[in-house]
């Protein structure tokens, strides 16, 4: 397994991670929330080892990063109403990140969504996951980087061991905030539930 630190990576290593995403690799990286495991969100197999190696139930959805507004509505449904409301929400709490419940457009697999018509997803304020992102042209899957119901780990190290199998590659370093984001669902914007605040 290869390993990146954040303050060191340079283009080609970019692209390095790029690849390895595009093969159906998984990837351990600090994310704008917490340690995550990522994958293209297009890969079947690749979400599924996920789950595999988290141990979590593939009932339970897993969480889509985008880098821009324009990614976002490609996938999922987002009128100026919603958009209003998200934009309020976000100024009140401006530091914390947010994640959104939204309906899809179903161009990702269903595993995602548990198979349900609706999925969350952040745009990501992540310098690094945005320039991966932008990279492989495509939305990451982001999930906590533990086994299911157990404590979220801040030391790399020991989530490397923890996982069985291990991700393709470790980016270490950065400083995530070790907190999951708010989860505001949106899929209605008559009816706006805060799930997590």
């Amino acid at each position: 397994m290869f390993n990146f630190y954040v303050d060191k990576i340079t283009a080609a290593d970019v692209k390095k991670i790029a690849a390895t995403l595009d093969r159906g690799g998984v990837i351990l990286s600090p994310t704008d929330t917490i340690y995550g495991l990522g994958c293209r969100a297009d890969n079947s197999r690749a979400i599924r080892r996920i789950f595999e190696m988290k141990k979590r139930p593939v009932l339970k959805p897993l969480i889509v990063l985008v880098s821009s507004w324009a990614m976002l509505k490609k996938y999922y449904f987002f009128n100026s109403r919603q958009e209003s409301a998200y934009k309020k929400i976000r100024e009140a709490s401006p530091a914390r990140p947010l994640s959104v419940i939204l309906k899809h457009r179903g161009l990702l697999p269903p595993l995602l969504s548990a198979n349900g018509p609706t999925g969350a997803v952040r745009i990501t304020a992540d310098k690094l996951l945005l320039k991966i992102i932008r990279k492989i042209k495509m939305p990451l899957v982001s999930t906590s980087a533990n086994l299911h119901n157990q404590a979220q780990l801040s030391d790399p190290r020991d989530i490397i061991k923890l996982l069985k199998p291990g991700p393709a590659l470790a980016i270490i370093g950065g400083r995530p905030k070790n907190q999951p984001s708010r989860l505001i669902d949106l899929s209605d914007a008559e009816h706006i539930r805060i799930l997590r605040s």
